[in-house]
């Protein structure tokens, strides 16, 4: 029987402000901070939180200038912004499930804000360190040698399943976390899929940690890119349901749950309405849709192959548009911030056959002019 998975309340927690007597308080709107989201003042402020929260600093300061800042919603994004996506195997959903509950506290002068923040973690830099060096010594191991993306996937998976098991005691916040799945050997769903993202992020795997519900209760599991699409795993679920077969490793959105419909994934991101940490999943469009997940199970034998879908939607949300093009434009400035997926970089490719270039963004700001249509896409086709 697969057992009722919980997560942690901390991880869920509402930040809260202590709003001062000086707090600004004028007409400016979250949508002006948008117009300044690629500034440089505004990427050196994701980048000075994003430090700190990799640094887990409980006690941290940042000082605004007034025109990237006008209350709350400006810190969401900046707190969102501070743990994307960007390949670094520590950041991103890692970091989103390794910050607990925050609280800050803003002094507003003249020309400028400054945010005090109060942070709380579930590990700390040395457990991260020594959690560093226990993957280190699992990865050697596995002797992962020439495998394809799909080998070391599953060669993660099962070391996981195989290794940890389900804790039996919720007094130690540690079961949520990676450190507790790695080197303790016990955890929740949270500790093992951190565990399995940490793992194949290392192993150069893209991975995303999904949160909803399954069996009767809050629930956490992964989706990993093999081949340029994404399968969905359950580790968790593996790991306790005691089959010797992998019933919910890399399946897709019509078979993951054809073994135990009674326990079935839902996907749900309300309860992250307001929580900053969490605002990738709720601003813009639907969440899923912005992944090329498989409808069935990935296939060893007959691997897929990868084509566009929509020339000139770079980031694969279903709508050719600006925001493509200036998403090309970042991701070919700077790759380790803005990352295009393996459908998005063949879709960005709207000249055709030349790769990913600035000149695909002024095609598509060309579409948007009215000069081509997307029909018109790919040029040299």
């Amino acid at each position: 029987m697969i057992r009722r998975i919980i997560t942690a309340a901390l991880s869920l927690s509402l930040i809260t402000g202590a709003a001062m007597s000086v707090m600004r308080c004028d007409t400016a709107i979250a949508a002006d901070v948008v117009s300044y989201s690629n500034s440089s003042v505004y990427n050196e402020k994701v980048l000075e939180m994003r430090k700190h929260f990799l640094n887990r600093d409980k006690e941290f300061s940042i000082e605004f200038p007034s025109e990237i800042y006008s209350g709350f919603d400006d810190l969401r994004l900046v707190i969102s912004d501070a743990v994307t996506e960007n390949g670094n195997p520590v950041g991103g959903d890692y970091l989103k499930k390794n910050c607990g509950s925050m609280k800050y506290t803003s002094y507003t002068g003249i020309d400028s804000t400054v945010v005090k923040m109060s942070v709380n973690y579930y590990t700390t830099a040395e457990q991260e360190s020594e959690l560093s060096e226990k993957i280190g010594d699992i990865t050697t191991s596995l002797d992962f040698g020439g495998g394809s993306d799909y080998e070391k996937t599953k060669a993660i998976y099962d070391y996981i399943k195989n290794n940890v098991a389900y804790a039996d005691s919720f007094d130690d916040e540690l079961i949520f976390t990676a450190y507790g799945a790695g080197v303790n050997g016990f955890a929740v769903c949270q500790g093992y899929s951190l565990l399995l993202y940490r793992m194949l992020m290392e192993a150069g795997i893209n991975c995303r940690i999904l949160p909803g519900t399954a069996a009767g209760g809050s629930h956490l599991w992964n989706m990993a890119e093999i081949d340029g699409i994404y399968y969905l795993m359950d580790v968790t679920f593996d790991s306790t349901v005691g089959a010797k077969e992998n019933l919910f490793f890399l399946r897709g959105t019509e078979d993951f749950d054809e073994f135990r419909p009674d326990a079935a994934h839902e996907f749900d991101v309300s309860s992250y309405e307001d929580i900053p940490l969490y605002y990738e999943y709720t601003r813009g469009s639907d969440f899923l849709s912005r992944f090329d997940i498989s409808p069935t199970a990935y296939d060893p034998d007959s691997p897929p192959v990868l084509k566009a879908n929509m020339y000139g939607d770079a980031n694969c949300d279903g709508v050719v548009e600006i925001a493509d093009a200036t998403l090309i434009l970042q991701y070919l400035t700077n790759k380790d911030e803005y990352s295009l997926s393996a459908r998005g970089r063949l879709n960005a490719d709207v000249i055709g056959n030349d790769g990913v270039t600035a000149n695909d963004a002024l095609v598509i700001q060309q579409v948007d002019a009215g000069i081509y249509t997307v029909d018109d896409l790919p040029l040299n086709e």
